[in-house]
């Protein structure tokens, strides 16, 4: 994710595996070394995947469903 000039603020990952997948949420951390252009990565929080029932997402040490902050619409609507 990007700032409006592009700069990169956040990062995510999501390794391939079978099953519950985990997304992890970074935030770039910029380096004052002017010597060394190099950004740091601090994990903030994660995206466990579930295909059957709710999706948990962990931020800052607090743990939401899904479903409880991004309500379904439209077809899948409960």
């Amino acid at each position: 994710m990007t700032n409006e000039a592009g700069q990169v603020l956040y990062k995510t990952s999501t390794p391939f595996r079978l099953g519950v997948r985990t997304t992890t949420i970074y935030k770039v951390v910029p380096n004052t070394n002017p010597n060394d252009m190099q950004d740091s990565l601090d994990a903030i929080g994660e995206i466990e995947w579930h295909a059957f029932g709710t999706s948990i997402m962990r931020l800052h040490g607090k743990e939401m469903k899904t479903n409880e902050f991004i309500p379904r619409t439209g077809f899948w609507r409960p």
